[in-house]
């Protein structure tokens, strides 16, 4: 009987036990949770060095659920809608904050949390859609309950979360995502042409480069040639039979701007006043060069084209001053071939830095809402080559939300793609 009675108590201890620990974790996770989405896919199959440097300093962006979305994406709809009452009917971007940003409570909430963990705040938004904070990785990784981790990337190092941010606060019901736990930079640097050689050996010297034919060709295919590869083991060799890329002139073989316009039969729309008149062009770029706007004068004055001058081109630097180090061929190409497409039209640089601890899709975000709730201009362009492996499915989210927006005030945002095919050559699928 005592030893009856002793299992009995064993077992009513038990059971208290039990219950304090289960009504613990309810409690805890009354208002706590799993912030899903944010781990980026490469992390699955990439090698893995080791744990991230735990005094680094990093700077991490939250992104706050917007309210109604259902309803944002229903309006975005009928705004391009021929059919629907509401079509063209751009929002201002304050009806669209009022009706779906976050509150300014919500994001106070998020701050708190932030402050709680010792990472100090570097900006909130106005309107409420993000808190930028600062703090080292362990600072970071204890927050939000990850590990970050160094992966060799077909020799480039990148940091990454293996696992989702778990949030135990009530600022979790606000996330929707945790930018900057990766520190993935674009692919799109700034490329500097190399200077020309004068030596004897160059089929053209520094001195007949001054004129445009000897310097330039638009002939960009030689006649046709046979190129055998030969190959080891038990492969065939292949065997190319085509035209062959120009790339004796000093300065390349491509297209002049009469050239691409009778392409693309863009006269008549010139003749009709279609050439840009009324519109601004907002380009995004990672530097920003010293010389932009003459090196475009000196393409335009070559090419018959109006002169870029206050009154029809400025730069903005957003968040931070970035300049290149040296002329961007990048930004040169973009600015010269946005004038010479468009050449009525106003052009912003929005010079959006691509920090290496960061990981540039928070700047991208960041410039895409400045140029929305600013409304810099109606046609946003930009090239910033990264595979989507790299990205966790809500930093994808966000930058398509924030395309939405876009949409809806009436601006245009233009990506370009392919640069790099298809990664299969990283070992990733």
């Amino acid at each position: 009987m005592v030893r009856n009675t002793r299992r009995f108590q064993c077992f009513v201890l038990i059971l208290v036990l039990a219950h304090s620990i289960l009504g613990a974790h309810v409690a805890y996770s009354a208002t706590s949770q799993l912030i899903k989405n944010n781990t980026p896919p490469f992390v699955r199959t990439a090698h893995k060095i080791g744990p991230a440097d735990p005094s680094q300093t990093i700077e991490i962006t939250v992104w706050l659920n917007l309210h109604n979305r259902q309803q944002l994406d229903s309006v975005a709809r009928d705004l391009y809608d021929p059919a629907s009452p509401r079509y063209r009917a751009w929002l201002k971007f304050s009806e669209i904050a009022a009706d779906y940003a976050p509150t300014a409570q919500e994001a106070r909430t998020v701050t708190e949390f932030l402050s709680a963990h010792n990472l100090s705040i570097v900006l909130v938004d106005p309107n409420n859609f993000f808190v930028r904070s600062q703090g080292t990785i362990a600072q970071v990784s204890t927050a939000f309950h990850v590990q970050l981790v160094n992966f060799n990337v077909n020799g480039k190092v990148i940091r990454a979360n293996t696992t989702d941010p778990y949030i135990d606060d009530p600022a979790a019901a606000f996330v929707h995502l945790v930018s900057g736990l990766s520190n993935q930079q674009s692919e799109i640097a700034p490329v500097q042409k190399d200077t020309p050689s004068a030596s004897p050996s160059s089929s053209q010297s520094v001195a007949a480069a001054s004129s445009l034919s000897s310097f330039f060709t638009s002939d960009c295919f030689h006649s046709p040639t046979t190129d055998s590869l030969t190959t080891s083991g038990e492969l065939p060799a292949a065997t190319y039979k085509g035209n062959l890329y120009d790339s004796t002139n000093i300065g390349g073989c491509g297209y002049t701007p009469p050239e691409i316009r009778t392409a693309y039969n863009l006269s008549g729309l010139y003749k009709n006043g279609y050439d840009g008149h009324g519109q601004t062009i907002v380009i995004f770029e990672i530097c920003n060069t010293a010389t932009i706007e003459s090196d475009a004068n000196a393409f335009s004055a070559q090419f018959g084209l109006p002169a870029l001058t206050s009154t029809n081109f400025s730069v903005l630097e957003y968040p931070v001053s970035a300049p290149c180090d040296y002329p961007s061929a990048e930004e040169s190409l973009d600015v010269e071939w946005a004038h010479a497409i468009a050449p009525g039209a106003n052009i912003v640089v929005l010079v959006t830095p691509n920090v290496p601890d960061s990981g540039f899709p928070q700047d991208i975000d960041f410039a895409l809402l400045y140029t929305v709730a600013n409304h810099l201009g109606n046609v946003i362009s930009f090239s910033y080559g990264l595979p989507e492996i790299f990205f966790a499915p809500a930093d994808l989210d966000e930058t398509n939300l924030l395309t939405e927006v876009a949409a809806a005030s009436g601006i245009s945002a233009n990506f370009s793609s392919g640069d790099s095919g298809d990664y299969t050559e990283l070992g990733i699928p």
